[in-house]
């Protein structure tokens, strides 16, 4: 279907015809630099560039080293969303596997790689970090039970909350660890 190897499944397209997505065959496809594997969902932006694809072969994404299970990238073809292969220090917060990043670079959330402190708090690796587009920390899931936030014990596998002024909140991790970016470019 236009060049992608896409029977199996569901297709869709965008407004004008262009393909939007499709269900790849066990064929990868190559396009914008990045080979896709086969038996994956691909989708694709209203401008024909890549948006998301499964089982990426290693590739470079500006400065980023990615490989792994899952890509997503803005419609300029830079980074939304990967898995890195090396580490990379994004905004001053070391970052080892999974980072979402906002249009135009900054830090959005990553697993933390190496051990560092952020608002007076020892981020440890494994654990997860979320700002907000003007670099302020939203939220932050720690992968241990020691330790104390605002004299509260942490909490390990759930997110302590932040609010504008970084201070920490008292809500459901639900709440604040929504940091799903907008990828579709029908939104943009």
């Amino acid at each position: 279907m236009q060049g992608v190897p896409c029977d199996k499944g569901h297709i869709e397209f965008h407004a004008g015809g262009k393909l939007r997505q499709c269900e790849q065959t066990s064929t990868p496809y190559a396009t914008d630099g990045v080979t896709c594997g086969g038996n994956w969902h691909i989708s694709f932006h209203k401008n024909g560039k890549l948006a998301r694809c499964g089982s990426i072969t290693p590739v470079t994404i500006g400065t980023y080293k990615l490989s792994g299970p899952n890509l997503a990238l803005f419609s300029d073809g830079s980074l939304a969303d990967g898995e890195l292969a090396v580490d990379a220090v994004i905004d001053g917060i070391p970052c080892a596997s999974h980072v979402r990043l906002y249009p135009g670079g900054k830090l959005q959330a990553c697993t933390i790689g190496a051990k560092t402190t952020k608002l007076d708090i020892e981020l440890r690796p494994l654990d997860s970090i979320t700002l907000r587009p003007d670099g302020k920390v939203k939220s932050i899931m720690f992968s241990r039970k020691d330790g104390t936030i605002a004299g509260k014990p942490i909490a390990a596998s759930i997110s302590t909350c932040f609010d504008e002024a970084e201070k920490p909140l008292d809500k459901a991790p639900q709440d604040c660890n929504n940091v799903v970016g907008e990828m579709d470019d029908d939104k943009q």
